[in-house]
């Protein structure tokens, strides 16, 4: 379903205050745009606590069948690398991924 803007920042905040950039996780969204609206919401936070010196948290990435191959292929790397924290992802991310 669609979310305003205050229920996605609230979302943001909620991820930001439980886990920081060292964990990992996938939020897995039921649309292409809501998949890059929770990713950008999220990197919006991570970007006003920097700027507030606040706690750090998280980044994310959008994953989606509407990305190139080499994209989803660069997201799931940064991912798996621990350079993302956070996979704002359709369904298909998770099929088959392992991350210790």
């Amino acid at each position: 379903p669609k979310q305003d803007y205050h229920d996605l920042k609230q979302f943001a905040c909620w991820i930001a205050d439980r886990f920081g950039p060292d964990d990992a996780g996938i939020v897995y969204c039921l649309s292409r745009d809501d998949v890059e609206s929770v990713a950008k919401a999220l990197n919006e936070e991570r970007i006003r606590r920097q700027r507030e010196r606040l706690a750090p948290a998280p980044s994310a990435a959008a994953y989606h069948a509407g990305m190139t191959d080499s994209q989803r292929l660069a997201v799931q790397n940064k991912w798996m690398a621990g350079d993302v924290s956070v996979c704002c992802a359709t369904i298909a991310f998770g099929m088959g991924i392992d991350k210790p």
